[in-house]
């Protein structure tokens, strides 16, 4: 096996004919395909793991760094107060869990997966081990870094500027946006309960309800099964010319 060190850390060779192992091989694949210039290495430290669709991560699992491989997993960071301060989701080729992105693991979090989830979890590795060991995975943590960072001062504008139906008309916007259907609408599945949204907004559930009734009589938000269908261009509309 062709492996190098340096500085203490073992790095083994991106094409290293010594993987035998089928499905190690594959995930190798599948490594370099999303941008890792060291696929064996990763492929030999990082252990897959699975998530059902509707499944709440542990929060021992988010103490540790992961790779996405496949689905869709939803990370909602909490204030100290039990407030939302910011939602995203991670797909294919994005990082969660570790410090993820806030710098600090012991900031409060809840991922759920919102698919069938699959993923790489790497014990005992932070961001820099995986930066020093990996540049194209230290590129895919940067990446998001600065993407959810965008995410977060938008956010920040939102809570301390937005009245709150324009932050519950945002929100909706950017959950539906994950999911388009066609240009004109999106799909939230699951759908928001009033509360969560209350939380994810930083409201009162009985103001995010009066929101909602008010949305469904006109026809701009609509339940479908287990999820939401969001007018989405209609919303941003109503947003821009700040419309009752």
């Amino acid at each position: 096996m062709a492996c190098e060190t340096d500085g203490g850390l073992v790095r083994i060779d991106t094409d290293d004919p010594g993987i035998s192992d089928p499905a190690t091989r594959d995930l190798a694949s599948n490594l370099e395909r999303l941008g890792c210039e060291k696929p064996g290495l990763l492929a030999r430290k990082g252990s897959v793991v699975k998530y059902d669709h509707g499944v709440i991560v542990p929060s021992s699992d988010l103490s540790h760094l992961h790779l996405m491989l496949d689905g869709v997993i939803q990370i909602m960071h909490y204030s100290a107060s039990g407030r939302s301060v910011l939602v995203h989701e991670c797909r294919a080729g994005q990082p969660f869990g570790g410090c993820d992105m806030l710098g600090d693991e012991r900031v409060p979090a809840q991922a759920v997966a919102n698919d069938n989830v699959t993923a790489l979890r790497f014990r005992g590795w932070n961001n820099l081990d995986a930066a020093r060991n990996d540049a194209g995975f230290g590129l895919i943590l940067l990446e998001h870094a600065l993407s959810v960072a965008s995410t977060l001062a938008g956010r920040l504008i939102e809570l301390t500027v937005e009245r709150a139906r324009d932050r519950v008309r945002l929100e909706l916007v950017r959950q539906a946006r994950q999911n388009m259907l066609d240009e004109h609408a999106g799909l939230v599945e699951p759908a928001p309960t009033h509360l969560d949204l209350a939380i994810q907004v930083g409201s009162h559930r009985e103001e995010v309800s009066r929101e909602m009734s008010y949305l469904r009589r006109h026809a701009l938000i609509e339940r479908v099964g287990t999820a939401l269908r969001v007018r989405v261009d209609a919303l941003e509309e109503l947003y821009q010319r700040g419309q009752v």
